[in-house]
């Protein structure tokens, strides 16, 4: 595709590979040519820093739109729904927690989380609501989530530790709780119930999730 630098890609569950760029929209290969999806998608100039697909096949876009001084407002959403017809957005205007998205994941009881610099939201069906922090009054910060199964997920704010999210229950895992380090910088599961987390300077730290979870 042409445009700008590529910052995400995702394979879909039909083999389409998505590429989110910085300014330039959001490609699609498929059946051997590229389709790409811009202005009429609210992606143009506007950063798409993360990708996913939800369990209905829908595609999710998570961006970071720039400030217009002149009008005094940001130019663009910054969370995108493609259903493979129409595009849907989300922005503060609609309860997120801040007009930059950091990063997406679709969680295995059909809800959508969204990674902004004002917090995370969930949303499933037509609701949205913002998880808290474990002291149960802050908006519970994130740079990334990850799905721990169910309505469960960890979130990592590079420099604060990770916060195990499901429900109403949160709990904040730092250096002075037992973790190796608070500048984490990414996350993954694998098949056997385990957490993989990656420092800032590459050492990488295998926990179960038990053992994130701790007592409830």
């Amino acid at each position: 595709p042409g445009g700008s630098g590529a910052m995400a890609a995702l394979v879909d569950s039909r083999g389409r590979l998505w590429v989110g760029t910085d300014r330039a929209g959001l490609h699609v290969f498929s059946d051997g040519a590229w389709t790409t999806h811009a202005g009429e998608a609210g992606l143009d100039d506007n950063p798409v820093h993360a990708l996913a697909e939800d369990a209905s096949g829908a595609l999710w876009a998570a961006t970071s739109p720039f400030f217009d001084a002149k009008v005094g407002k940001y130019a663009r959403k910054n969370l995108h729904r493609f259903d493979g017809k129409e595009w849907r957005h989300w922005s503060p205007d609609e309860g997120l927690g801040y007009w930059s998205s950091m990063d997406v994941r679709a969680l295995p009881d059909g809800s959508v989380a969204v990674a902004t610099n004002g917090g995370v939201s969930v949303l499933k069906g037509s609701g949205l609501r913002s998880l808290r922090d474990s002291d149960g009054k802050d908006a519970l910060r994130a740079k990334e989530v990850v799905s721990l199964g169910g309505s469960a997920l960890l979130a990592l704010d590079t420099g604060a530790g990770l916060t195990v999210s499901d429900g109403d229950f949160a709990r904040r895992v730092t250096s002075r709780t037992g973790l190796f380090t608070d500048r984490l910088t990414h996350a993954a599961t694998d098949g056997d119930g385990n957490v993989w987390l990656l420092a800032e300077n590459g050492t990488v730290f295998i926990t179960p999730v038990r053992a994130l979870r701790g007592p409830r």
